[in-house]
């Protein structure tokens, strides 16, 4: 794991967390792949590229008054980075507050995230990844 790789995957964090499409048109791949198809949240899908990406985070920040993605740690070799990552949210209107963990696989290519896939455990996105944990 290259530590610029590490710093494209912290930017696509922020600009998940500020909301920020055009912050994340500086990080992925026109044709990335997100893959959320394993998540128990209402945003469960496929989406790709750009448009994608803009789509799953206008649908976040309608249902959440307030989102975070806190990742815990970075781990990985080579474009493959797994990360553990705390979500806290509170719903807008029923102001109901929400926290969840995850893990995410990213794969960079090119100075660009190129793939990232949501797991449900950290040992199944480590396995993914080719790395034991």
């Amino acid at each position: 794991m290259s530590q610029e790789n590490v710093e494209i995957v912290r930017r696509a964090y922020a600009a998940f967390n500020r909301g920020d499409a055009k912050g994340l048109d500086e990080v992925i791949s026109a044709d990335c792949v997100m893959d959320w198809s394993q998540s128990q949240g209402p945003q469960k899908g496929v989406y790709h590229g750009l448009d994608g990406a803009a789509s799953w985070l206008a649908a976040v920040r309608e249902a959440f008054e307030e989102f975070e993605l806190a990742p815990s740690e970075y781990i990985g070799s080579g474009d493959r980075i797994v990360v553990p990552t705390r979500v806290t949210g509170r719903g807008r209107g029923s102001g109901v507050a929400v926290e969840a963990s995850g893990t995410t696989l990213w794969e960079v290519r090119d100075g660009r995230v190129d793939k990232f896939v949501l797991y449900q455990s950290r040992a199944d996105a480590l396995e993914a990844a080719g790395l034991s944990g």
